[in-house]
C-alpha cells in the first residue's frame, strides 16, 4: 500500500529532489542507523489522511506487506475461487484493501479489510455458492477422469474417529493452522455440528475421540436434530406445502462443509495470519476438499432371510395405502432360527450404468480433441490398448462416451494404436484412438472417456447377483450361513 510520501529524514545538502527510487516508500532508510520501526501504518479515515501528519504517522509504509492472490495457474480445487473478485479490472487495487474506520463517528476500531472486492463465492442462499458444485477440476491422480469415478473420497458424514479428520486435515508447520485448530474448530466445533462428539476412555486407558450416532435429520421436517454436511448444490429454498418431505427449512452455507452458523467466517476458517486473509483463512477446507465428499457410493450390506407363517387374519399397514399381511411363527427344524439364511455384499453404485456390461472403465482423455477431430489420445496401460480396472484390463472397445451431461458424446472406434508420448519427464505408452466420424464438438483433455454411459439403469427384472453384467454393481457377495 503506498502512501503520502513523507522522507524526513532527508538530507538538507541534497541538491536533487527527495525521492524513494530503489527502495520502499517508507519514511525511514530501513537500514543501519535509520531501521524500519517495529511498529507499522493502520490505516484511519481515508478522509483524514491530507490532515496526517510526521506526529501522527509512525511511517508511511504498511508491513507486512500485502498479497492480492492472482490465481495465474491451475486451481488446486474450486475453494481457490474465493479469490476470484468481482470488481471492475480498475478498481482491483482500491477496493484490496480498505480501511474500515469510515465516518460518521462513532466508527469501528481502525483497521482494514480485504473482502470488499470479492465475490460472493461462500454464500449459497443468493446463488453463487451453489456454482461451486459444478465448477470443480479434473482429479490430479493419473488416468481419474473429470466426471468419472474418483476413488477413495471419504465421506464427512461417516467420519466415525477423530483420526480420520486428522489424516485429513494433516497439520504441517507450513500450514496457517495446527493440530490445535484441529482440535478445536475442525472436531470441537465443525464435526460436532453435525451430530455431536463424544471423548471416552478406554478400558486400556487410552482415549477414544468419536462421533455421536447421527439420528433424524433437520432436513426431514419431523423434528430431527442431526445436521449433516450437503452438497453445494442443495436446495437454497424451503420445500413448498405442507406436504414436503426435505428441505423444509432451505438450505444456505451453514448447511455445507462452509458452515459457520452465525459466525462471520466458516468455522473451517483460520484467522491466522491477517493480512492476505482471503487466500489463508480457507487454507484447511482447501487442503482436504479434493478428498472429501458428502455422500455414499458404496455400502456393506447384511442380508438375513426367514420364513415365516403368515397370519391371515391381521394385516401390517406400510403406509400409502399398501399392507401386508402380518408374520406369525417362524419356520424351523429343531430350534427357531436354524433355517435362516445370511448373507453379506458389497453394494457399489458408481458402477450402475445405462448399458449395464460385465467389465466397464473410466479413463482420461490425455489432449484436447477439437471439433473435427478424428483421433483421440486416451490413458491406457502399458500396451496401449487396454484400460487397467479393478485389477483387471479391458480392451478399447467400439463404442466410447466421452464427458458427460450436456457435454457427453458417443463415438464409434475404428481403431487404436499404441503411441509413445513424452510428458516433459519420461515417455508414456498411451492409446491412440482413430473414430469412425469426426468429433461433433470439442472435447477437452481430461475429460472421462468410458465404455458405458454411467447413471441409474432403473429396475432390472432380469437381476441376478451371479450374473457377470451385475460385478460392476456387486463386486463381492458372501453367504455366511
Amino acid at each position: 500500500m503506498v502512501l503520502n510520501q513523507q522522507l524526513l529524514n532527508a538530507d538538507p545538502a541534497r541538491t536533487e529532489p527527495v525521492h524513494t527510487f530503489g527502495r520502499h516508500n517508507s519514511k525511514h532508510a530501513g537500514s543501519g542507523a535509520d531501521p524500519l520501526p517495529a511498529n507499522t501504518f493502520v490505516p484511519s479515515n481515508p478522509n483524514a489522511m491530507p490532515a496526517v501528519t510526521s506526529a501522527s504517522l509512525s511511517d508511511t509504509l504498511m508491513t507486512p506487506f500485502d498479497w492480492l492472490p492472482q490465481m495465474d495457474r491451475m486451481l488446486v480445487n474450486e475453494i481457490e475461487l474465493f479469490q476470484v473478485r468481482d470488481t471492475p479490472p480498475h478498481l482491483v487495487p482500491e477496493n484490496f484493501l480498505q480501511a474500515t474506520a469510515i465516518p460518521p463517528a462513532p466508527a469501528p476500531a481502525p483497521g482494514v479489510t480485504y473482502e470488499l472486492g470479492s465475490a460472493q463465492w461462500r454464500f449459497t442462499d443468493n446463488g453463487v455458492g451453489r456454482a461451486l458444485e459444478y465448477l470443480t477440476v479434473k482429479p490430479f491422480t493419473a488416468g481419474v477422469a473429470h466426471g468419472g469415478r474418483v476413488p477413495g473420497k471419504v465421506n464427512v458424514n461417516a467420519i466415525p474417529d477423530k483420526r480420520v479428520l486428522n489424516g485429513l486435515l494433516d497439520p504441517q508447520p507450513g500450514n496457517a493452522f495446527n493440530a490445535a485448530f484441529v482440535n478445536n474448530n475442525a472436531w470441537n466445533v465443525w464435526m460436532a455440528s453435525r451430530n455431536g462428539v463424544t471423548t471416552r476412555t478406554l478400558a486400556t486407558g487410552g482415549t477414544a475421540m468419536t462421533t455421536d450416532t447421527p439420528g433424524q435429520s433437520v432436513l426431514d421436517g419431523t423434528g430431527g436434530t442431526s445436521r449433516p454436511f450437503l452438497s453445494f448444490g442443495a436446495p437454497a429454498v424451503a420445500g413448498i406445502g405442507p406436504g414436503g418431505f426435505a428441505y423444509t427449512g432451505g438450505g444456505g452455507e451453514s448447511l455445507t462443509v462452509l458452515r459457520s452458523d452465525g459466525s462471520p467466517v466458516p468455522q473451517l476458517y483460520t484467522t491466522l495470519p491477517a493480512y492476505g486473509a482471503t487466500y489463508f483463512g480457507p487454507e484447511p477446507l482447501r487442503k482436504m476438499m479434493n478428498n472429501i465428499t458428502t455422500v455414499n457410493h458404496t455400502y456393506l450390506v447384511f442380508l438375513t432371510i426367514g420364513y415365516f407363517e403368515l397370519d391371515g387374519q391381521n394385516t401390517v399397514d406400510l403406509g400409502g395405502g399398501v399392507t401386508m399381511p402380518r408374520l406369525a411363527h417362524e419356520a424351523c427344524l429343531s430350534v427357531p432360527g436354524d433355517m435362516r439364511q445370511k448373507f453379506v455384499a458389497v453394494i457399489d453404485m458408481s458402477g450402475m450404468a445405462i448399458n449395464q456390461t460385465a467389465r466397464q472403465y473410466f479413463t482420461t482423455l490425455e489432449q484436447t480433441a477439437y471439433a473435427g477431430a478424428t483421433t483421440l489420445l486416451v490413458a491406457t496401460d502399458a500396451n496401449g490398448n487396454a484400460v487397467a480396472t479393478d485389477g483387471t484390463t479391458v480392451a478399447i472397445g467400439g463404442t466410447l462416451y466421452l464427458g458427460y451431461g450436456a457435454e457427453e458424446q458417443v463415438v464409434s472406434v475404428q481403431s487404436v494404436t499404441p503411441v509413445t508420448v513424452n510428458n516433459g519427464v519420461n515417455s508414456v505408452v498411451m492409446g491412440q484412438v482413430t473414430l469412425a466420424a469426426p468429433l461433433t464438438r470439442t472435447a477437452w483433455g481430461g475429460s472421462s472417456v468410458s465404455n458405458v454411459r454411467p447413471g441409474y439403469p432403473g429396475v432390472q427384472p432380469g437381476f441376478k447377483y451371479s450374473d457377470p453384467n451385475y460385478k460392476p454393481v456387486l463386486p463381492y457377495i458372501e453367504r455366511i450361513k
